[in-house]
């Protein structure tokens, strides 16, 4: 987890630096996305390897956790804007 941590970070940074100007503040803003992916693996997991995680998804914890994702997604838009 900390190397893909890290590799994850070095990319980032890579991408800020042969970007424009104009672009660094929407490559911030993509942070938020990483949320969303980070969801959908943590479902998958948990269906494909159930006694992996040991986490059981019901649609009211999918609701409360993507409408979390979507506040961070908003917060780091206001920061951008």
């Amino acid at each position: 987890n900390q190397a893909m941590g890290a590799v994850s970070g070095f990319l980032q940074n890579w991408a800020v630096a042969l970007a424009p100007f104009i672009y660094i503040s929407f490559i911030n803003a993509l942070q938020g996305v990483q949320y969303v992916f980070l969801l959908l693996a943590s479902i998958f997991i948990s269906i494909k390897f159930p006694k992996l995680l040991g986490e059981k998804y019901s649609k009211d914890s999918v609701f409360v956790k993507a409408v979390a994702i979507l506040m961070v997604i908003a917060g780091l838009v206001l920061l951008v804007i």
